[in-house]
């Protein structure tokens, strides 16, 4: 599994304050797309009650980390980004 660019603007329009319907709307797709992007980022700990995390704001800042292990979050979400 991966964060992919759709998530990643889900990711951000969240961290944006926007709402899933504006998100849906913005990215041209349906609620129940952005409704599974937002299941897979609570997954991953990126956001949590619609509210992104320091975790996903660190994300949203650099894009998506590279690294396969990070300290900002002990490699845990690098490895599932990966593999």
């Amino acid at each position: 599994a991966e964060l992919n660019d759709f998530d990643k603007n889900v990711l951000k329009m969240i961290t944006d304050g926007e709402d899933s319907n504006a998100i849906a709307k913005a990215l041209n797709t349906n609620i129940e797309d952005i409704a599974k992007s937002m299941a897979k980022l609570m997954k991953w700990e990126v956001i949590t009650k619609g509210e992104t995390t320091d975790l996903g704001k660190q994300l949203v800042k650099e894009e998506v980390c590279q690294r396969s292990t990070c300290s900002i979050h002990r490699g845990r979400l690098c490895k599932k980004i990966m593999a």
